[in-house]
């Protein structure tokens, strides 16, 4: 049986539910979630190097501000807004696990 996949090598890491620092080498939640915005925003435009996130923290509330060419917005919104619906709601699901509130914000 050959590899289905090609040359592509998927790596998986173990989670750790009850302490998600301890499986993502010590980082808090709120700095998971800015991870996971920087990776899935940049798998979706065309320019990912462009991309540029800002967090910007008030009490409970956490901003993310995330810059990028002026041609990768539609791709990022998507079709009536699915994508970027979807995209915070994800963020919204994660972050409420540590009783936060947040935003994101699209800046051309």
């Amino acid at each position: 049986m050959g590899d289905e996949w090609g040359s592509t090598q998927f790596y998986r890491r173990e989670y750790d539910f009850e302490s998600p620092q301890k499986s993502c080498g010590g980082a808090g939640p709120i700095k998971i979630v800015e991870t996971f915005l920087e990776f899935v925003i940049r798998q979706l435009v065309e320019a990912p190097e462009e991309v540029l996130v800002t967090k910007v923290e008030q009490g409970q509330k956490l901003i993310f501000k995330v810059e990028m060419r002026k041609s990768d917005v539609g791709k990022v919104i998507g079709r009536n807004g699915q994508t970027i619906t979807a995209v915070r709601n994800l963020l919204n699901a994660a972050a409420s696990r540590s009783g936060r509130q947040v935003f994101l914000q699209i800046v051309e």
